[in-house]
């Protein structure tokens, strides 16, 4: 999250872990948000976390339960990282 003038700055994916560019988007913001659609344990968000070593919160959203089946939408709202969740998140965490 960038509180100054770019709320946001996204990536798919990060092959391999690019730490530099980690830790500079660290100093540029607030904190870093990451969502997975997938295990919130042992992913993407772990390894930023440690990438960044503690310079600034990472808050990861993603499936924490056993997942079920259902329609997309249904899931991602369950789960809490659709768009407009996530959107609330970053909303609240820049508050």
């Amino acid at each position: 999250m960038n509180t100054k003038s770019e709320p946001h700055r996204g990536a798919d994916r990060i092959e391999p872990l690019d730490e530099k560019t980690l830790q500079k988007a660290v100093q540029e913001a607030c904190g870093l948000v990451g969502v997975e659609d997938h295990a919130i344990n042992g992913g993407l968000g772990d390894a930023v976390a440690a990438a960044v070593g503690g310079m600034a919160p990472v808050h990861r959203l993603g499936i924490a339960e056993m997942p079920r089946s259902g329609k997309k939408d249904e899931l991602l709202e369950h789960y809490g990282i659709s768009r407009h969740a996530i959107e609330e998140r970053v909303l609240s965490l820049a508050a």
